[in-house]
């Protein structure tokens, strides 16, 4: 997706925005989880996403990224999931939650 941010004939200065792209297959969604959950979710793992809209849409995403680095204030630790998204139908940066089948 483009995004242009001038016309033709405009004036630019050198740290101005021409033209924004934006890359929507895959989304990536970045979460937080309890700290106390590291080692229980690995790369590769599924996750469901419910997202806002379309209203109701569940899909289930694999997760990239444990970040080994923890939150200290808020006790956390952040995972990235991957979405396909090759139709184009999952607007992006909308707010979702993550849930996960973790086995004890």
């Amino acid at each position: 997706m483009l995004s242009q941010s001038v016309q033709v004939g405009e004036y630019v200065r050198q740290d101005s925005t021409v033209m924004t792209i934006v890359q929507t297959d895959p989304l990536y969604v970045e979460a937080y989880v309890p700290s106390e959950l590291y080692g229980q979710i690995k790369v590769g793992d599924k996750g469901n996403v419910a997202l806002e809209q379309p209203s109701g849409t569940v899909e289930v995403g694999t997760v990239t990224v444990v970040d080994p680095v923890f939150d200290a204030a808020s006790s956390t630790l952040g995972i990235r999931l991957e979405l396909s998204n090759a139709e184009g139908a999952l607007p992006a940066g909308q707010r979702c939650q993550v849930t996960f089948e973790l086995l004890d």
